[in-house]
């Protein structure tokens, strides 16, 4: 027995250098065979991207991802409910009498124990995660980590099942976001296929979380790629749908709140709804602040992390304490308001209480998001406003629990400015359809108001604070930087006023021009002709009309000195895919062209030296 060991502890002592002969032989062939195996793989894809074109692909992936994204789900799910049965019942119940005083550790002890992965393994997997996917979209063309996704599942297990104050919507956006692009970039798609395979996971993810496909479907438009695009739609729906089915199978088809049915009582009752809208709005404005506010004091305390995450996991376990709905899951509070449980007193309170908590869980370093805290804090705040007005107008006023159901889509659509999705979202997780018009209208509201007061939702402030201004999907402080004479199109092919719409028809056949700027005898701009203009007109028989009588006179040009951004503002503002570029000096004068692609191309170059710079 001796001599082995002796072997064994020879070479360890030569280190690395010095192995057995066996293993030098396995890492030989493990050595030679990554180049085999590169290549190999390098050829499969090959042939799958010369087989099927990158569409039909991307559809194929989203299935994929939309799998995946239910599968991370599910186990979202259970890693959450464990970490609670440990803590909760499991201990709390090995420790007998003193074991609801262990809400002093419980919160603090998460808190402790996502640090080390946040500062070791994945940066990412603290806070939130939904601003951190749309900054991969703005500046990375959508590329995450792959162990991203692993990281946050249990950064936020930990953190909501040891009592901290957060939801799960933003680790699954996440979650589903990273297992997008993973799956995207190992099929080598272009950065466009990649931002909708992240949009993919994310309406996977929020399609299986909260049993809401149609709303996981807008939540992925509006918030994660910023527009709703019919690029991506189809794509999107798949994931969504794919993830559903997945989830429903294995968790059942009922809705995440049961809540009896409630209706309009009087047509009057519209105007409370409206100001309920105005109150969630500012309700919304004092959540933004108050969880920016706590994450800077927290980051500027000249403190360990360590006593952060303790400072702030206790005080989170306090007001767990005295008020167990306050902290930890946020499912029964809204279940009991929701159900007019609770009286007036208790549901101011608990909204305060839940504001603080949450701002506290997430400045202290915690990872969870803010839907699931903001539908808390609506449904309190909501149904307190709904019991003043039952007391008030008793004749025409609906139940406390309509107007909590209404204040809980009035406070995440507010906060999030995706009105969309905060109404369909409430539809589906509550299967309760018949308040609708009075829910878009305080949405509508809520959200108008927060958006000309801050100009940011609650996900996009992050962002901003960054410097990244992200707009309508694109990263605006990007755009600005590039002038449209880098990248406008010099050499432009016009038609003159006395053309016929017959020859302009020819062109178009013959060129892969969509449109052209027209020009006077004397060579001066006076109008712009695009396919539409020639259809309407062929359809009319005005084939032998001069172009003069069919194209658009008021034409809107670009200047070469303004930015692509005040260019791509103009594009919005009339649907149109070109404009011509015009002298400043002599608006009749037409200097160059560009179109949408030459925008987007343009951007895209400046994402990959951003990222480039990032990297640095």
């Amino acid at each position: 027995m001796c001599a082995p060991g002796g072997k064994i502890n020879h070479w360890k002592r030569q280190g690395r250098a010095a192995r057995s002969p066996a293993a030098g032989a396995r890492r030989k062939r493990r050595t030679m065979a990554q180049p085999v195996k590169s290549k190999i793989a390098g050829q499969a894809l090959f042939r799958l991207h010369s087989s099927f074109s990158e569409n039909t692909i991307t559809y194929g992936l989203a299935l994929i991802v939309g799998l995946l994204a239910g599968v991370g789900a599910y186990a979202l799910h259970h890693l959450l409910i464990f970490f609670e049965w440990l803590a909760f019942t499991e201990a709390a119940g090995r420790a007998g009498a003193y074991g609801r005083y262990l809400w002093f550790v419980f919160p603090a002890l998460g808190l402790l124990l996502v640090y080390p992965i946040v500062k070791f393994i994945e940066p990412q997997a603290r806070g939130d995660g939904v601003p951190e996917v749309m900054e991969a979209v703005a500046r990375r063309g959508g590329h995450m980590r792959g162990r991203l996704a692993a990281a946050k599942a249990v950064c936020s297990s930990l953190t909501i099942g040891m009592g901290g104050s957060a939801g799960v919507e933003g680790p699954i956006v996440q979650i589903g976001s990273s297992l997008g692009s993973s799956v995207a970039q190992a099929f080598r798609m272009s950065d466009k296929r990649v931002i909708n395979l992240v949009a993919c996971g994310a309406a996977g993810g929020v399609s299986a979380i909260f049993n809401a496909p149609i709303a996981g479907v807008f939540f992925a438009l509006e918030v994660v790629i910023g527009n709703i695009s019919a690029n991506y739609v189809g794509p999107i729906i798949m994931s969504s749908v794919v993830s559903a089915v997945f989830i429903r199978g294995l968790l059942g088809e009922s809705p995440t709140y049961i809540v009896p049915t409630y209706s309009l009582n009087s047509p009057w009752e519209m105007l409370l709804y409206g100001v309920l809208g105005v109150i969630m709005a500012l309700a919304a404005i004092l959540m933004i602040k108050s969880i920016y506010a706590a994450e800077k004091v927290f980051s500027k305390w000249n403190a360990g992390p360590v006593v952060k995450a303790v400072a702030g996991g206790v005080s989170v376990g306090a007001i767990g304490f005295f008020l167990r709905q306050a902290a930890g899951s946020c499912v029964s509070g809204i279940e009991s308001a929701l159900r007019m449980e609770l009286p007036l007193a208790m549901m101011l309170l608990l909204f305060a209480a839940r504001l603080a908590a949450t701002s506290l869980t997430l400045g202290a370093g915690g990872s969870g998001g803010v839907f699931a805290p903001s539908l808390f804090m609506g449904a309190m705040l909501g149904g307190a406003f709904g019991a003043l007005v039952n007391a008030w107008f008793p004749a025409v006023t609906a139940p406390l629990g309509a107007y909590a159901v209404v204040g809980m889509a009035a406070m995440f659509g507010s906060a999030s400015c995706a009105p969309i999705t905060a109404a369909l979202i409430v539809f589906e997780v509550t299967a309760d359809y018949s308040i609708i018009l009075p829910l878009l209208l305080t949405v509508s509201i809520s959200a108008l108001i927060v958006q000309r007061i801050l100009g940011d939702s609650i996900y996009s402030m992050k962002l901003t604070r960054k410097g990244i201004n992200f707009k309508g999907g694109f990263n605006v402080n990007l755009l600005e930087t590039i002038h449209v004479a880098e990248v406008m199109e010099t050499v432009v092919q016009f038609v003159s006023d006395r053309d016929t719409v017959d020859s302009v028809r020819e062109l178009l056949e013959t060129t892969e021009h969509q449109g052209f700027p027209v020009l006077d005898r004397d060579g001066r701009l006076c109008g712009i002709i695009c396919g539409s203009d020639v259809r309407r007109a062929m359809s009319a028989g005005r084939g032998r009309d001069p172009v003069s009588a069919v194209a658009t006179r008021h034409v809107i040009t670009a200047s070469p000195d303004e930015t692509v951004y005040e260019a791509l503002k103009r594009f919005g503002s009339r649907e149109m895919g070109r404009l011509p570029v015009v002298d400043p000096a002599d608006p009749s004068r037409v200097v160059g062209l560009i179109t949408r692609a030459d925008i987007l191309e343009a951007y895209q170059r400046a994402q990959l030296l951003d990222a480039s710079r990032g990297e640095d």
